[in-house]
């Protein structure tokens, strides 16, 4: 059987030709790409403020180190130092690096923000972190398996990783993919390959491996009439898995 299609998408006057997904050629999974979707004004997934469930997670966890992987602009950086947490956030575009830099030192926030990926995080030999939180960043990356146990190694025994992604159902490939892109317009089309979304238990192998507690998965609903996240029971677009290193 031939491999399935790759995609063409165009950025900011740039058409990136994707191969067959999972690859390593795949240019959504490299820091060009979003770059250019950031250059293009094509970025409806930042909402310019911070993630509101962020906020209530904030305030329910103990202060400590926390390590944001793809924090985008930092608007949930900023939420975790208000809560008096000591605060590390990466992300593969430089451009967001420096507008989340500009943006902590106008609200007199010391955040330390990276241009970097987890991998070399974890090969200067980073943290280790209380926490470990990524959001909606393992589906677009090359190797989700390497990803989310190069996480895993950035957290301190007895500290928790979260990991937040879609799941691959029928429900997802309608509402998370081609309603949020196509029908809503909620993120660019072709941000997403739903072949790349994750169930719960795709992510409890990936982690086997590790010395690490899985929980969840803990279902995520987003409420546009509110503009607000909540957790849910039903886990059947997004949802957040959590994983307790072992002391």
């Amino acid at each position: 059987m031939p491999p399935p299609p790759g995609r063409a998408i165009k950025r900011c006057g740039k058409l990136f030709e994707t191969g067959p997904c999972p690859s390593v050629e795949d240019p959504v999974s490299t820091p060009d790409f979003w770059e250019a979707c950031y250059h293009a004004g094509e970025d409806q997934w930042d909402l310019g403020q911070p993630t509101p469930l962020f906020e209530r997670v904030a305030a329910e966890l103990e202060p400590g180190r926390i390590c944001l992987i793809g924090c985008g602009r930092g608007w949930d950086a900023v939420t975790f130092a208000k809560a008096g947490f000591t605060v590390t956030a990466i992300d593969a575009s430089t451009e967001n690096i420096g507008t989340a830099r500009a943006h902590a030192e106008m609200v007199g926030l010391d955040i330390a923000y990276r241009p970097a990926t987890v991998e070399q995080m974890e090969a200067e030999k980073a943290g280790p972190f209380d926490v470990v939180l990524t959001m909606e960043v393992i589906e677009h990356v090359a190797d989700p398996e390497g990803f989310v146990r190069a996480c895993s190694r950035l957290v301190r025994p007895g500290g928790v990783m979260m990991v937040a992604t879609l799941n691959r159902t029928l429900k997802s490939l309608a509402l998370g993919k081609v309603a949020a892109e196509y029908v809503l317009r909620w993120v660019p089309a072709g941000t997403h390959d739903w072949r790349q979304f994750l169930k719960p238990e795709e992510i409890r192998e990936m982690l086997a491996a590790e010395p690490v507690t899985v929980e969840g998965p803990y279902g995520l609903n987003y409420d546009p009439l509110t503009d607000r996240w909540s957790q849910s029971d039903d886990a059947g677009i997004n949802y957040m898995m959590v994983a307790t290193r072992n002391a």
